[in-house]
């Protein structure tokens, strides 16, 4: 089963049609209201929506998320141990050695392999994400956060919220290899499935090109232009450090004067200053926080309270 985490900010609203589609999305969870998504998106998720953010508790919606996808993955995915009981005791390690003739019947924590295999009930989790960008404009997987959460990457918390229950309540690691959490750049150019065990977000490659590229292709997108592109503003993103991003998407906008008012509400939140902030490893030196789980100084401060043993609650 697959798990898909979409901004749908600069989706173009007739892609989303298809889009569901060659996802085989039936299942969707929003961190958006009725009233902050465009009509026409609404109207094609609503019989499918199963959470929808009404101002309540941000972080009880959040929880909330990660609960619910822990249910509906134990529910719906069908899993290889039930029918094969004699591989439960594997190590996540070890699962490649079960024999390719029982493994490829199941959901595999390849996304685009479960497309194409399977007729499962896949979950849309929209939610606003911000990607980071190297001085050579390489965009790496993007975090998402909302004010008044204690964690500052929540697509990550949402997953490995969800993953380490479902491995408590089987006492097994068997949905890490069973479902592919994915996650999408707001500008659906990349795409990266979460590795539990590294707790990261690691890039997909569909035979050189990237999982998002793959599936606009099979929407008829050429993905080597600039004008017929998914998104609203084509792929001259690649190049771009991401501070210069959005001054592109600023100019952009102005062509765009349909999607003005979508582009105002969606940013009038968010600070930009916390991706240009320098990261340091110095403070908490010491702390499994930081040694292991790779949280800088500044993650520290904002995501734990200054404390590294808050980590431990986040799972």
């Amino acid at each position: 089963m697959n798990v898909y985490i979409i901004d749908p900010t600069f989706i173009r609203i007739e892609f989303w049609k298809p889009l569901i589609s060659v996802l085989k999305v039936k299942k969707v969870y929003s961190f958006f209201s009725k009233s902050q998504m465009p009509s026409e998106l609404y109207s094609e998720i609503k019989d499918m929506l199963r959470g929808e953010y009404r101002k309540q508790n941000k972080q009880k919606f959040a929880e909330s998320c990660s609960f619910w996808l822990r249910g509906h993955l134990k529910k719906y995915t069908q899993l290889l141990t039930d029918d094969y009981p004699e591989y439960k005791g594997l190590m996540n390690s070890e699962y490649d050695d079960i024999p390719e003739y029982i493994r490829k019947h199941y959901s595999s924590n390849d996304a685009l392999s479960n497309i194409d295999k399977l007729e499962e009930s896949n979950c849309l989790v929209l939610a606003k994400v911000f990607s980071k960008a190297t001085e050579y404009g390489v965009i790496s997987a993007p975090h998402f956060y909302m004010k008044e959460l204690y964690i500052k990457d929540l697509p990550t918390y949402i997953c490995h919220h969800c993953l380490s229950m479902l491995s408590t309540d089987l006492g097994s690691s068997i949905f890490q290899n069973q479902c592919a959490f994915i996650l999408f750049d707001e500008f659906f150019q990349f795409g990266y499935k979460y590795e539990y065990e590294n707790r990261k977000w690691c890039y997909v490659d569909c035979n050189g090109k990237s999982l998002a590229e793959t599936l606009m292709n099979r929407l008829g997108v050429d993905t080597d232009g600039e004008d017929n592109i998914l998104t609203l503003y084509g792929n001259r993103v690649y190049n771009h450090y991401i501070a210069q991003v959005f001054e592109i998407l600023d100019e952009l906008y102005e062509d765009e004067g349909g999607f003005k008012k979508r582009k105002e509400f969606y940013y009038r939140d968010y600070q930009y200053d916390d991706y240009d902030d320098y990261e340091t490893y110095e403070r908490y030196r010491g702390s499994y926080a930081q040694d292991v789980a790779g949280y800088s100084d500044q993650d520290i401060d904002s995501v734990f309270e200054g404390d590294p043993s808050y980590y431990w609650n986040i799972d």
